[in-house]
């Protein structure tokens, strides 16, 4: 299992320009995308504000952050 994602980022000195390489993360299994659902959904007390972004690694669907809105107002309902 990889616990890290790896990125690179390269200064020009002389335009103080920046490059930055992302790689992707590594994948996720069914288990793992929903166990962090689930743990999001048991939070207490609810948080006020879950800020989800970025891109989803590998293994995770495309609606996730769907689901992530979804779970984060379980607890409201």
């Amino acid at each position: 299992m990889n616990e890290t994602r790896e990125d690179l980022t390269i200064f020009d000195e002389a335009t103080g320009e920046q490059f930055r390489l992302v790689f992707p993360g590594a994948p996720l299994g069914d288990t793992e995308w929903q166990a962090c659902l689930a743990a999001l959904e048991r939070i207490t007390p609810p948080p006020a504000f879950v800020i989800a972004s970025g891109s989803l690694p590998p293994g995770v669907p495309p609606d996730f952050y769907r689901r992530v809105v979804q779970a984060s107002n379980a607890q409201s309902k």
